[in-house]
């Protein structure tokens, strides 16, 4: 059980401040803002994030249904689930959560070039507010040497229904991203453009191979510096990602933990099955 205001629901509500779902990350890549294409059969992602709040995604490969060969096509399901909030004002309790549904296609023109397409269903619920869009997501990649450059769009689409009169737009941003493979050591540099904001973010993850089934990872963000708070220890850390990744065979484990400043620790797990 949380305890809010009745202002902070009412500014969440009126300011349009829904849609977190597309702010959380849907895979263990995305934490580490990883978006080279990958074949895998089916996933599933958990994360618990401060305050009880939970998110969940569930993602499958439709070709064995389909019978498709030239394109590979996705199912992704992911929940946002608030819980259930408490207005400490009146005493009354309701709950609050956002689902998003999407079909992605993607296609390897050659070994070295790839894209991805993708169109989603929205919808936010609190309490008895509704809001829900569709959503667009589209992604090219090409690799060259032991570099991979990748261009993508996040999030460009419309609202059909607002909670309220205000009409905000959804948060769509403009991607590019520089992997650079060494033997034992993968760095990714990440910049992140918001198109309704005019503002920036900048990444930098690392993937090292320990051997053939483990991989560690840490990441950080240039936006770190404002969720620092507390003593040496906690402004050290602040923003900072850590995780793990254990393959067998076809099948991939991955844990996760990100400090979120004051607010805490989110912490996910989830697996995967590669196709081979």
């Amino acid at each position: 059980m949380k305890i809010i205001s009745i202002f902070i629901i009412i500014n969440f509500i009126c300011g349009q401040a829904n849609y977190q779902i597309l702010n959380s990350a849907s895979s263990f890549d995305e934490i580490f803002k990883n978006y080279q294409i990958k074949d895998v059969e089916y996933s599933f992602f958990h994360t618990t994030y401060p305050a009880e709040i939970d998110s969940y995604a569930i993602s499958v490969y439709l070709n064995p249904i389909i019978k498709q060969q030239q394109y590979d096509f996705y199912l992704n399901f992911q929940s946002l689930d608030f819980g259930v909030l408490k207005d400490n004002i009146s005493d009354y309790s309701f709950t609050a959560n956002e689902n998003l549904v999407q079909i992605l296609t993607s296609h390897s023109v050659n070994q070295n070039l790839r894209y991805l397409f993708g169109i989603g269903f929205i919808n936010s619920n609190i309490d008895h507010y509704k809001s829900n869009g569709v959503i667009f997501d589209a992604q090219i990649s090409y690799k060259f040497s032991n570099n991979t450059i990748v261009g993508r769009l996040e999030n460009y689409g419309k609202i059909f229904k607002n909670y309220s009169n205000t009409n905000i737009d959804l948060p769509s941003t403009l991607i590019i991203s520089l992997n650079k493979d060494f033997s034992s050591v993968k760095i990714i540099v990440n910049y992140e453009y918001d198109l309704n904001f005019s503002d920036y973010l900048y990444t930098v993850s690392s993937k090292f191979k320990i051997n053939n089934n483990l991989n560690m990872y840490l990441g950080l963000n240039s936006d770190r510096k404002d969720l620092m708070n507390g003593d040496y220890i906690d402004e050290l850390v602040s923003g900072i990602k850590f995780g793990m990744a254990f393959k067998f065979e076809e099948y991939i484990f991955h844990i996760a933990t990100q400090n979120m400043g004051p607010a805490g620790y989110s912490n996910s797990i989830s697996f995967k099955k590669i196709i081979l």
